[in-house]
């Protein structure tokens, strides 16, 4: 690494570090790049080739007496990555949300689903969805995005697949199917899609997903991308210096470049940009402090509903044990209203994680094949509304530390009620069935964005992210709300335009 060089910053190794530096690294500009991150490291995957399923067994047998030694009794279950749970922040008394501090952030934990906006997504961004989509086509093939043009297409136009899509259980399968053959009624119209996964799906790869349905807690050949495996690659271009540990504390501007101070005190000078991608709450911390701003600010967030479906009919013929436990089917949830919000609902099978968390082995041993029948007969909806109709949270710096506090929950009333009806009706046919009771909300979830938005108020963002001079704002905090759809795939494509477009 040159000194002479001109010298860059990215603040963050998860999803907006991945995008800004896939960007930066594809210029040939004569500089280097520094790298700060917090960096604590996860478990590498076994990767075991051409594993039988007594090695699968037996390898998950010890992650669930890992779990059961360490965790208690929890429903819905928290995913972990063998065994380790992702670290949580208190938001007041009563709340946590996840708290990003692994090289690879928040993408060792996450659903890998990769949904794209549209305009009705971008409505109050500074850009429309063609600025973003070949960024979102950049990331698709970095990641790798098994996918297929289906239903969902009437809405998102563009699938960006890269690999073959998944393979959803047959009694998913048909559900699908079902929903799309059978019209719903009311003010929604109901489509259903195989979800977009970062997902290896393509045979007789080293990491091509086997269909064990342990996803959430932790897949041993590494299937499911991680931002890490890619950034990984990225540290060893001569260019890049990367400071693990490294947490920035703020930032300052002096005779027109850069300075980061990190938290235990020392200061880096001399950076002609930095690119801040350190996740919301992180990123937040480090320019309210790094500005002086002492008010409060607003982080908004995606509500969740979690409810079952059954399914009375019989079992497919072609129904088989192996299974993919994450997001199998995306229900789209299309309003008729052109000013109403879309919605969506991702789809699981009743995987085993969720009950055998909780059970000791020897009890596991015993209910198994009754849950392993009960997966072609109950399926779990989780319904995602935007941030509109959800939970959020104030942000405020005291004693120089973010402290945040869950705001009073919105209530989404009559939208919620015309989408639950919609919803039963496009669902309940050849057996299928939404029970008539409350869907159960969730009091967080993990979709945190819009604390400085394009065309706030309290602090200015330009159209690139710039909010302080030669300071670029790359991840979810520049988002204006949170639309229903997953952030993740967004999050890596909007970093990369910005870094591409800043230098």
């Amino acid at each position: 690494m040159r000194k002479d060089r001109v010298k860059i910053a990215v603040v963050g190794a998860g999803a907006a570090g991945l995008g800004a530096l896939t960007a930066l690294l594809d210029k040939k500009n004569n500089f280097n790049i520094f790298v700060y991150d917090i960096g604590k490291t996860i478990e590498s995957a076994p990767a075991a080739d051409n594993p039988t399923q007594d090695w699968i067994a037996s390898f998950y047998n010890q992650i669930y007496q890992k779990i059961r030694s360490r965790y208690s009794f929890k429903f819905p279950p928290a995913k972990t990555h063998f065994g380790e749970q992702i670290a949580r922040q208190p938001v007041g008394k009563k709340f946590k949300i996840f708290k990003s501090e692994t090289f690879g952030g928040l993408t060792n934990y996450w659903g890998a689903t990769m949904l794209p906006f549209t305009d009705k997504e971008l409505k109050n961004w500074p850009i429309k969805k063609e600025e973003l989509w070949p960024y979102y086509e950049k990331i698709s093939r970095l990641v790798g995005l098994s996918a297929c043009s289906d239903e969902l297409n009437q809405y998102f136009k563009k699938d960006f697949s890269t690999r073959p899509p998944l393979r959803p259980t047959a009694a998913l399968n048909r559900l699908g199917q079902s929903i799309n053959q059978n019209p719903s009624k009311g003010k929604f119209k109901i489509i259903s899609g195989i979800n977009r996964c970062g997902v290896e799906t393509r045979e007789n790869h080293p990491n091509s997903c086997v269909y064990c349905g342990e996803c959430l807690a932790g897949c041993f050949r590494d299937s499911i991308y991680s931002a890490r495996k890619t950034i990984r690659e990225y540290l060893k271009d001569p260019r890049v210096k990367y400071r693990a540990g490294a947490k920035v504390s703020r930032l300052k501007e002096k005779n027109g470049l850069v300075e980061i101070e990190l938290e235990d005190g020392q200061l880096e000078k001399g950076f002609s940009k930095v690119f801040l991608a350190a996740g919301c709450p992180s990123s937040t911390e480090i320019i309210l402090r790094s500005i002086g701003f002492k008010d409060k600010l607003t982080m908004a967030d995606n509500a969740v509903y979690v409810f079952p479906i059954f399914y009375f009919g019989r079992k497919p013929k072609e129904e088989n044990k192996s299974y993919f436990a994450l997001c199998n089917l995306v229900l789209g949830c299309l309003p008729k209203n052109e000013k109403a919000h879309f919605a969506q609902v991702q789809v699981y099978p009743n995987f085993d994680y969720l009950w055998r968390y909780n059970l000791p082995a020897w009890l596991w041993k015993l209910v198994r094949p009754v849950f392993g029948f009960l997966r072609s007969h109950i399926f779990w909806g989780r319904l995602y509304l935007h941030s509109d109709y959800s939970q959020s949270y104030s942000v405020q710096l005291k004693d120089n530390q973010l402290v945040m506090k869950h705001l009073s929950q919105a209530k989404p009333g009559k939208y919620l009620k015309d989408l639950i009806s919609s919803l039963r009706s496009g669902i309940n046919h050849n057996g299928f069935y939404f029970p008539p009771i409350p869907p159960l909300r969730q009091r967080v979830n993990s979709h945190y964005t819009s604390t400085i938005p394009y065309n706030g108020e309290k602090i200015k963002v330009s159209s690139l992210g710039e909010v302080m001079p030669k300071v670029y704002l790359c991840d979810s905090s520049v988002f204006p709300e949170m639309p229903a759809i997953n952030p993740g795939f967004t999050i890596m494509a909007n970093a990369c335009r910005i870094a591409a477009k800043a230098i």
